[in-house]
């Protein structure tokens, strides 16, 4: 209320205008069409923009073998296998050429020793065979190069600040292991997304321990007697060597056939595995607390609301990597961000708000469209901030493009009391960006009494009361201290409070509609 006693009534926030408490005596609450969305990012809302989705079909499908393993270090360089799984490349965050890292071909093998005078002689040299393939590659938070090998099954260790040869950590053969995917954790360690007989995942610390996450352990080597014994007392034997098991997809979660794609770490030390669920033929968001299954997150849900438009209708989203992107706010604990998930089309990717509360993940798609360009489908990768994708070579940053949006859409506010016997309801003010070529039309009804207001069915074909166009204010908001946007830039591109006189709003109740109208 301001010095004259006129009393304001605002909505501010999503909560305002999105849903609205419900009082004793109305049912109404503010509501958007289609057309329209609350933009988390902007916190505003806007018209929403359409997906667009490529008519040429010439572009052939990825697959999930078609992935490699990428990643980026502390200072932006990227690291990737190679297209026959035998080298690893790396490119300058300051472009230029891709170069090779190392290869296959620089496998080496231990020579043996030669024969000592002495007692003790090795009693086999240590020769690990050449491996056939690499396969899945991260970069932890203590600058080491992880990648996994196949044949013998193991990882490779690569010390990016010494520059030393890779050290060989080879699985035991008891143990079937296949890495795929590989993402690096918050404590240092990392997660190994494993496609063997049975998909599972493993979690290894800074140190590269297996750690067991509550899974059994098997022996791999049984206890014996000790070579070495004491003079003065029993035999004394070697205690058996055991290997933690990694954790089964199929143990935890109730779905029947799951087939892994990729895996992605989250702030707060859980994992989330982008799965295909084979039993309702759907693409699945599996999330992880060590072993036990947090949630499971369908994307088909998300993409209804494209059922409208006929370019997308019935679209079908076929992921084939993601990437988790933090909110660039760190002086919350909130652990909210952007999940990159790419198309197996490789013509777009899709973008969607992830925040992780109580009662689990909440998901939200973003209407941006992110091209992607001759891509070939390696993977995603996120540097300095910024995510990449794969284009012969080399790797191009997602830009996104809101070229496409919807015409018009509207929004309903809820019902506005005055408190007073025929009200006269004043002026009506706006923060929006309202750029050339686009409009806000202002449809007011009033009433006097709860029972001639009209329900939300019939509110639809009422007589709305049409209000003049609103005009840029040259003062800004009428709220002390209130300034929704910068001075220097609000006249010259629409953006600032906006004003409008009511005309014919006489009652106690009050309802806006607004029409957004673009081009």
């Amino acid at each position: 209320m301001d010095v004259n006693g006129t009393k304001f009534h605002s909505l501010l926030g999503k909560s305002d205008w999105t849903s609205y408490e419900k009082s004793d005596w109305t049912s109404y609450d503010t509501e958007l069409s289609s057309e329209l969305l609350w933009d988390e990012q902007d916190n505003c809302v806007r018209l929403r923009s359409r997906l667009i989705q490529d008519k040429d079909q010439r572009k052939q499908q990825l697959m999930p073998s078609g992935r490699r393993g990428a990643a980026s270090d502390h200072y932006g360089n990227i690291y990737w296998i190679g297209d026959d799984e035998t080298e690893i490349r790396f490119i300058s965050r300051e472009g230029g050429p891709s170069l090779c890292y190392w290869s296959l071909d620089n496998w080496y093998q231990d020579s043996e020793c030669e024969e000592s005078s002495g007692h003790f002689k090795t009693v086999k040299p240590v020769e690990p065979n050449k491996p056939s393939r690499l396969r899945g590659l991260t970069i932890t938070l203590n600058a080491y190069l992880v990648v996994g090998i196949m044949e013998p099954a193991g990882l490779l260790v690569f010390d990016l600040h010494a520059g030393n040869p890779p050290q060989i950590m080879l699985w035991p053969e008891e143990i079937p292991f296949e890495p795929f995917d590989m993402t690096n954790a918050s404590d240092g360690g990392l997660w190994i997304l494993d496609k063997s007989e049975q998909p599972k995942f493993w979690r290894l610390d800074e140190n590269f321990r297996v750690l067991s996450l509550g899974a059994e352990y098997i022996d791999i080597a049984y206890k014996e007697q000790s070579v070495f014994q004491p003079k003065d007392s029993s035999d004394e034997c070697r205690k058996s060597l055991c290997f933690p098991l990694g954790i089964e997809m199929g143990l935890s979660s109730p779905v029947i056939a799951v087939d892994p794609i990729s895996i992605e770490a989250l702030p707060d030390d859980t994992v989330i595995i982008l799965g295909f669920d084979k039993s309702h033929d759907q693409f699945v968001l599996y999330h992880y607390r060590r072993s036990r299954l947090l949630g499971e997150y369908s994307f088909s849900e998300h993409f209804k609301y494209l059922e409208k438009d006929p370019e997308t209708e019935n679209y079908k989203l076929i992921p084939q990597d993601l990437v988790f992107v933090r909110s660039a706010d760190i002086t919350t604990d909130d652990l909210s961000g952007s999940l990159f998930v790419s198309a197996a089309d490789r013509k777009q990717t899709f973008i969607f708000n992830l925040k992780m509360t109580i009662e689990g993940l909440e998901l939200g798609l973003h209407d941006c469209y992110y091209p992607m360009r001759t891509t070939q489908g390696k993977a995603l990768v996120v540097a300095n901030g910024k995510v990449f994708y794969d284009a012969q070579d080399n790797w191009i940053p997602l830009i996104a493009q809101r070229s496409h949006y919807w015409n018009q859409g509207h929004v309903t506010t809820r019902v506005f009391d005055g408190r007073k016997h025929d009200c006269v309801w004043h002026r009506l003010f706006l923060d929006a960006v309202i750029p050339d070529g686009a409009e806000v039309i202002i449809d007011c009804w009033a009433a006097n009494e709860q029972k001639l207001f009209p329900d939300q069915t019939t509110l639809k074909i009422v007589t709305w009361k049409r209000q003049p166009q609103p005009y840029l204010r040259t003062l800004g908001s009428e709220l002390p201290f209130h300034k929704p946007y910068h001075t220097s830039v609000a006249l010259s591109q629409g953006t600032d409070t906006w004003e409008t006189l009511l005309h014919g709003a006489k009652g106690r109740y009050l309802k806006i509609r607004l029409t957004f109208k673009g081009t």
